[in-house]
């Protein structure tokens, strides 16, 4: 969780006051100001969760040691549903102006369908987004419910890296359904990470069995 000395650094970073930061997590200032000085023995688990996702969506990476910097611009980190909900939302809005192929890799389907809360809305948009937008898809996965109506699907058993991941033009988001904060997007704007693991998705999807 966030510390006092990182959420003080932030607010200096981001050039905020206990007050700013109060009305966007939704306390009071006071409960901001207790927190930034270490005068709370036992702070609310959630609240600094909340302070976590604001910080970090709005570019400040939290780092070791208590430390903190600004994010490049082309990655992104993505941490919790909310902030998972507005990776999809982001995911959507490109494939709305660009369209083009989605590559999707996860371990087990039902890890999406826990971050999203249900599969039906996820693919009721992309459908639609493939009927508009000419949008295509292929999903590997090695447990699911191995159905879609917009995408291809097939199932691998193949040794590919334990985290999922979406590859979409350029785009490439490493995304972790294990730990905290839950689940943890990595998105990196960059062609050469997306043309690397869509190598070794295509190489996967050869060998995988048709759904």
């Amino acid at each position: 969780m966030t510390s006092d000395s990182q959420i003080r650094a932030a607010l200096a970073l981001l050039n905020w006051s206990a007050n700013d930061l109060a009305q966007k997590v939704g306390a009071h200032r006071v409960t901001i100001q207790n927190l930034m000085h270490g005068r709370t023995k036992y702070p609310d688990k959630a609240m600094l969760q909340r302070i976590t996702e604001v910080i970090t969506s709005n570019g400040i990476e939290l780092t070791e040691g208590d430390g903190i910097r600004r994010r490049p611009k082309d990655i992104e980190i993505f941490d919790g549903i909310t902030r998972f909900h507005e990776f999809l939302q982001g995911t959507y809005s490109f494939l709305e102006k660009f369209g083009g192929e989605v590559c999707i890799y996860v371990k087990d389907e039902h890890d999406l369908q826990r971050a999203c809360g249900s599969l039906a809305g996820h693919r009721k948009t992309m459908y639609e987004l493939s009927i508009n937008q000419g949008v295509t898809g292929r999903i590997l996965a090695v447990e699911g419910e191995f159905k879609s109506d917009w995408a291809k699907m097939r199932q691998t058993d193949d040794d590919l890296p334990h985290v999922s991941f979406y590859i979409y033009g350029d785009n490439f988001a490493l995304i972790s359904f294990e730990g905290t904060p839950w689940p943890h997007v990595v998105l990196h704007k960059a062609s050469p990470f997306a043309q690397a693991y869509k190598a070794t998705f295509n190489a996967a999807w050869e060998k995988a069995k048709v759904m």
